[in-house]
């Protein structure tokens, strides 16, 4: 079995006199020619976006004017590789949280404007001292400090849960290259797609904290390249997907006195990759929305496509659906939804609405589908759903339970793990 641990990202070139067009993912985008690229508009649907730190081989992004205008977000971060936020860039958005992690990246003053009746309900976190800091105090947005950035080394992002994802390195990067298990007190659970990529490393060794490898964060290092890690992890299944030499160091000295229990070499090869391409992210973004006046329009989600990109069947289990620590402190409970009867669910007051019982199930396009039942966050584990066809397509929807007594429309997450293998 292997996790799905990353995300295949698309590119669709026109090319347009010096500079090009082009869109990657949701995003297009121009390539200015000069090292930086201009995000121009937003394709999604979403109502949660993370802005990519990385556009093919370039980390110098400058987001144009009113490209995110009217795109009904409710959560924006934008990563440290962001230069520059032009005029009406998200304006006219429901906005509550907007994460800026460059300190010094150029913010025209209406770059969030008209996304809030009251200017605090929009809160902007950045770092002290920071330009986004400045664009609060000037604006009337809420501030909230985010841990001091990395200067040297590692750079990262703050998951504002207690974990961080690893970005890439400043500075000359060693050839053998070890990943921390934590930094500035953040646990690294995440390495960011093409965060080393074309590094010239010579290996990798990743702790077993690492659970997610983005797409190509390794590619096109040296011919020697392997990476080095514990038998079972992320960095494992990252190998093998990947045709990369992988080193099992579980039982390496120093480790505690652990014994090695053979040393044997292990040649692992690899025939057919098992690749999915997710089209909205392993984390997904509901909203409830008390407003909306039609009942079944007050649960806002994404539906999540899964293609099987090999050419046999691959069967799909959902090992965990999580609710995010980061809405845990909020005060959101994840509960069973027989919790309360239908009519219950519809008067909780503005206490009890903080419960909700959020689901996921197998929709359409399935070559067989052995669980057609909702799966209910928190409630489960390990849960087989069935077989996407090979070169397929299969949908999954989501399904809640909630009260409806909100001050104002609420951001939750949730973590979606799948299990993959062949059928």
């Amino acid at each position: 079995m292997k996790k799905l641990i990353f995300l295949v990202m698309l590119f669709t070139l026109a090319f347009a006199g010096s500079a090009f067009a082009a869109t990657y993912g949701d995003y297009e985008y121009t390539d200015n020619g000069d090292g930086t690229v201009t995000i121009t508009n937003y394709l999604g649907t979403n109502v949660g976006i993370v802005i990519p730190d990385q556009i093919g081989s370039v980390n110098q992004i400058i987001i144009s004017s009113q490209a995110f205008e009217n795109k009904g977000l409710y959560i924006v971060e934008i990563p440290q590789s962001v230069i520059s936020i032009g005029s009406n860039a998200f304006s006219g958005n429901g906005l509550s949280e907007v994460k800026i992690y460059n300190p010094s990246v150029s913010i025209d003053p209406t770059a969030f404007a008209n996304t809030q009746a009251v200017p605090s309900d929009l809160t902007i976190y950045g770092y002290s001292g920071s330009t986004a800091e400045s664009l609060a105090m000037s604006k009337g947005y809420t501030f909230v400090p985010l841990s001091a950035p990395v200067t040297s080394g590692f750079k990262y992002t703050d998951n504002m849960d207690g974990t961080a994802t690893i970005t890439g390195y400043d500075g000359t990067i060693p050839q053998d290259l070890v990943i921390p298990d934590t930094i500035n007190g953040l646990t690294v659970v995440e390495i960011a797609p093409s965060a080393f990529a074309s590094k010239g490393l010579t290996s990798a060794t990743i702790p077993s904290s690492v659970t997610t490898i983005g797409t190509d964060a390794f590619v096109n290092n040296a011919p020697s390249f392997k990476i080095r890690g514990e038998s079972g992890t992320a960095a494992e299944t990252y190998a093998t997907v990947n045709g990369i030499p992988f080193e099992d160091i579980s039982g390496a000295s120093g480790t505690g006195g652990t014994e090695p229990i053979s040393e044997d070499v292990t040649v692992t090869g690899s025939v057919y990759a098992i690749v999915l391409r997710v089209t909205v992210p392993s984390e997904v973004t509901f909203v409830i929305d008390p407003n909306q006046e039609n009942v079944e329009d007050r649960f806002i989600s994404p539906v999540l496509t899964v293609q099987n990109q090999t050419n046999a069947p691959v069967k799909v289990s959902i090992a965990s659906f999580d609710m995010k620590q980061e809405s845990i402190d909020k005060g959101f409970q994840s509960v069973a939804p027989s919790l309360f009867t239908d009519v219950e669910w519809s008067k909780l007051n503005k206490t009890d609405s903080k419960k909700l019982a959020v689901g996921i199930k197998a929709d359409k396009n399935w070559q067989v589908l052995d669980n057609a039942s909702t799966q209910f966050a928190n409630n489960f584990s390990n849960q087989v759903i069935g077989t996407i066809a090979a070169n397929g397509t299969s949908d999954f929807v989501f399904e809640a339970k909630h009260g409806n007594a909100f001050d104002k429309a609420e951001i939750i997450k949730y973590t979606v793990s799948f299990v993959i293998e062949l059928d």
